[in-house]
């Protein structure tokens, strides 16, 4: 553990129950002055080829990558009615969100694989 002492990593060792294992998470980002940018997925995939897609999981903001399965979400407001959400308002909320990502290269919209 980085920039932990020898007593603090044995008093952990400690609280681990037998059977039990320590697992931790490894933040990494790029820093341009006080703000942050991304990491391409290329890059990513390059630094951990050989590492178990199960192993890891990346997360940023509105996307989670889990077993090479990519995973978007993006928060919309829809009026309710006393019947639930408006079916047309929806799926036009999805059709806009699913255009922004396009636009961000986040999916392809292209029809030719």
């Amino acid at each position: 553990m980085m920039g932990v002492g020898k007593d603090a990593i044995e008093s952990i060792r400690q609280d681990i129950p037998d059977g039990g294992r320590l697992e931790g998470d490894f933040l990494v980002y790029i820093k341009d002055g006080n703000k942050r940018e991304p990491i391409s997925v290329g890059t990513l995939d390059h630094a951990f080829r050989n590492t178990d897609p199960s192993d890891i999981e990346i997360e940023h903001k509105g996307s989670k990558v889990r077993n090479n399965l990519r995973k978007l979400s993006e928060p919309v407001r829809l009026a309710s009615t006393v019947h639930g959400l408006d079916p047309e308002e929806a799926m036009e909320e999805i059709v806009n969100v699913l255009y922004k990502w396009g636009e961000q290269a986040l999916i392809n919209l292209d029809p030719e694989p």
